[in-house]
């Protein structure tokens, strides 16, 4: 969401997530931002595996796939949710219009990088900081 600017403010956005213990709120001036929180011990109802094949892209499930400890596993899928969640909310587009099987967030030490996105082209991809 933007705010209207006057002639002296830059346009304002800002972006909402809560959790049932916790609320982020990012404001930004000339950039899109988007947020997305999550328990960290959240309890997956579903078969991990099961989940990310339905809605995270090949490479993603593989990578989900090759981490033996069902622990970690967990914690690397609501990591890469949230990372998704939080770049679709910046490009403004909801599930529908942005599918998160049709990208790739790749985590790797201290860089987060998206892949895989043609259909955003024309778009500016927003920075993703962890």
């Amino acid at each position: 969401m933007q705010f209207a600017s006057g002639d002296m403010l830059p346009p304002l956005h800002f972006n909402l997530s809560h959790t049932s213990s916790m609320v982020a709120c990012g404001i930004t001036a000339h950039s899109p931002v988007g947020i997305d929180v999550e328990e960290k011990k959240r309890i997956i109802k579903h078969d991990v595996m099961s989940f990310a094949r339905r809605f995270f892209s090949p490479h993603e499930v593989e990578h989900l796939a090759s981490i033996s400890d069902p622990e970690k596993r967990q914690q690397e899928l609501i990591k890469l949710w949230t990372l998704k969640e939080s770049y679709v909310k910046a490009l403004g587009r909801g599930f529908a219009a942005c599918p998160f099987k049709t990208f790739s967030i790749s985590s790797k030490a201290s860089s987060i990088s998206v892949s895989d996105v043609p259909y955003i082209a024309d778009s500016k991809v927003p920075e993703i900081v962890e």
